[in-house]
């Protein structure tokens, strides 16, 4: 109950009991009683004022240190703690489940991730995920709770296993799987990592793997100054893989008109950036 509604309901009892203390002639106890009353519940007001302001509880935070190795071998530290872990996208077992492996030992331990919404998944891609922890006895508990169904055999090898169940979800790709191939990861949401090639304006400027060199540079541009950006810095950006046009990147992004810009949107997306952070200069 709110603050202003207690207050309410305590002076509409007063109202009520002076009007009928008056018409029995017993007004001035009454008068005398509330008053003494109202002294009491001024000293109780701090604490009333504490109780109804209290901050609501904070989500919990992550488990530090969790890897889908440690995860998989040491399941019951982890069960129903949140973590955050990052691996290699297997195998997808159905639009809201995916395989993932420990991104330092490919081919060893490995997790089912499901989640409540479909999920962006590309194959043999690496991806972070943040979840909570569970160890079911009965795979079939977790299909139909979250509407899937996967193959029997499947069923065997993950019986006894540990699932993350997803509260967020986000690509991780190398940049010259995006630009090899891009299709996959059109208009989805990705972070990814890259050294700064050129600076083009306060809103755009060329990423680069530094793997080889001119062929698998990426058009990073956003609506928002990207402060700090220099030449050689390395930096990761998150952002949506998209196609864009010349007047896109004229108008959205107030882009110079540039032969350059039409060539080179004709092969490669480009990444319209929601963050962007400098990791070293």
């Amino acid at each position: 109950m709110k603050l202003k509604e207690i207050f309410s309901i305590v002076d509409r009892q007063r109202q009520d009991l002076v009007g009928s203390s008056r018409r029995s002639g017993q007004g001035n106890f009454v008068s005398r009683f509330w008053r003494n009353r109202s002294a009491i519940a001024l000293l109780f007001f701090p604490v009333l004022l504490a109780a109804c302001s209290q901050p609501e509880p904070r989500a919990t935070a992550p488990e530090q240190g969790a890897t889908v190795e440690s995860v998989a071998e040491e399941t019951q530290q982890y069960v129903g703690k949140t973590v955050t872990v990052d691996g290699k996208i297997a195998r997808q077992v159905s639009t809201k489940a995916f395989i993932i492996q420990d991104k330092e030992f490919l081919g060893g331990e490995d997790v089912l991730v499901v989640s409540a919404k479909e999920a962006p998944i590309v194959p043999d891609t690496f991806a972070q995920v943040t979840g909570t922890v569970r160890q079911v006895t009965e795979i079939a508990e977790i299909e139909k709770e979250y509407g899937f169904d996967l193959d029997p055999q499947l069923e065997v090898e993950l019986r006894q296993r540990p699932i993350i169940v997803a509260q967020s979800f986000a690509l991780k790709p190398d940049l010259e799987k995006i630009t090899n191939t891009p299709v996959p990861f059109l208009g989805r949401t990705v972070t990814i990592e890259g050294e700064v090639e050129r600076v083009i304006s306060p809103t755009a400027f060329m990423l680069d793997s530094n793997e080889v060199l001119g062929e698998d540079d990426l058009l990073v541009v956003g609506a928002k100054s990207a402060n700090n950006i220099k030449e050689d810095s390395r930096v990761q950006v998150t952002g949506t893989v998209r196609k864009v046009t010349t007047r896109q990147l004229e108008r959205e992004f107030n882009l110079e008109p540039a032969q350059e810009y039409e060539v080179y949107v004709k092969k490669q997306p480009a990444i319209v950036s929601q963050t962007v952070q400098v990791v070293t200069q």
